[in-house]
């Protein structure tokens, strides 16, 4: 699944997009490119303008389970917040890298 924010102009083929899908690695649900704002530091942030979502996986992903059961519980001492997904999978890439792509800063800018 492909997510986009409304504001988002595509200036490549969506099929490049799409072909970022092949190049998750085996545990890979979320494909994110980093946010260009200093709002995380230090972590590196993520965007959600752009969100390549395996479905499939987040389904049946017991690490993505626990990852979110984890992050959402408060166990983490971290707390999502007002940027919602952007917080979830900046957490997600810091803590639980397997279950992230990183999308080339091209896809959002």
């Amino acid at each position: 699944l492909i997510v986009l924010d409304t504001d988002i102009v595509l200036v490549r083929n969506v099929h490049e997009l799409y072909d970022e899908f092949d190049r998750f690695g085996p545990e890979a649900v979320v494909g994110i490119a980093n946010e260009q704002t200093t709002v995380y530091s230090p972590m590196v942030g993520k965007n959600g303008g752009v969100q390549l979502l395996h479905i499939a996986r987040m389904r049946t992903s017991d690490a993505y389970a626990r990852a979110l059961d984890t992050i959402a519980s408060g166990r983490y001492d971290k707390w999502i917040g007002f940027l919602g997904d952007q917080t979830l999978y900046t957490f997600l890439a810091h803590d639980f890298s397997s279950l992230t792509h990183q999308l080339p800063c091209h896809w959002n800018r």
